[in-house]
């Protein structure tokens, strides 16, 4: 399930970084091609259409905040000779966030890196900082643990806490 922060603004994340950083745990990167007929996720040998499965999300209001519970998925089709040629294609990066000895939630921000032209006016701080140019387009909780569940409860206070 995803775990979203309504009231909170994607631009605030920057702000939040260095906080967040000690909970850092990965990054990982996807690319979408998104066409006329649906979105279509690549992997190195395959690539796959992907659909939406929609279910009705809930509001859950934990302490003094209102998250909305998603408990949607995407159903995965492999494609074996058909690709759009009108596509868009998107490369996403995720930045995963957790807490290390408890992985029952994971915080992610996903979003895309602006201008990846080689700029040769970069220092070595910007060249190493992971979130120099990007840009966060949605920030979420995943977790496959019931809403209700006590520990869950207590990481996603102790996130929001960060956040807020």
């Amino acid at each position: 399930m995803k775990i979203y922060m309504p009231t909170f603004s994607i631009n605030n994340f920057y702000h939040k970084i260095e906080s967040l950083e000690t909970y850092y745990d990965k990054s990982s990167c996807h690319n979408f091609l998104y066409a006329n007929d649906g979105i279509y996720s690549i992997y190195d040998k395959y690539v796959e259409k992907i659909i939406p499965i929609d279910k009705e999300p809930i509001t859950y209001h934990l302490n003094n905040t209102d998250l909305i519970v998603d408990d949607s998925y995407f159903k995965k089709e492999k494609i074996y000779s058909y690709i759009p040629n009108e596509h868009t294609l998107v490369k996403k990066t995720y930045f995963h966030y957790c807490n290390h000895t408890n992985k029952m939630l994971e915080l992610v921000v996903e979003g895309t890196y602006k201008n990846l032209t080689i700029d040769t006016t970069l220092n070595s701080r910007q060249v190493n900082d992971k979130y120099y140019n990007f840009v966060a387009d949605d920030i979420y909780f995943v977790s496959n643990e019931n809403i209700d569940n006590t520990l869950l409860k207590k990481e996603l206070n102790m996130f929001i806490s960060l956040l807020y």
